[in-house]
């Protein structure tokens, strides 16, 4: 009755074996091509897991990741923000608390 959510950062920081594969990346896909893993030669299915994973560009240490995998996900890109956006995201709430509060303008 409970779910989880699998969140990996860097998904595509793994190095590739000698074949070119990621073992680890393969376990993840296994899970989504199969959903579970064989452990002590019985198959345990995992239910109710959602995956979320986070990678930036190839490069820089960073390697591609396995077609084989990527199929199976919804890819979403985003453009770095530009630090005036920042700043207005961050500054607005911020601003509006310390308005609430009646904190002094030294706050």
């Amino acid at each position: 009755g409970k779910q989880l959510i699998l969140f990996v950062d860097e998904l595509n920081m793994l190095h590739r074996a000698v074949w070119g594969d990621q073992p680890p990346i393969e376990l993840l896909r296994q899970w989504v091509d199969s959903g579970g893993w064989y452990a002590e030669l019985l198959f345990r299915r995992i239910v109710d897991m959602t995956f979320v994973g986070a990678c930036g560009p190839p490069g820089g240490g960073r390697q591609d990741v396995t077609n084989r995998f990527l199929r199976h996900l919804n890819i979403v890109g985003a453009t770095p923000l530009s630090d005036a956006s920042l700043e207005r995201i961050f500054s607005t709430p911020l601003v509006h608390h310390l308005r609430a509060a009646a904190y002094s303008d030294e706050v």
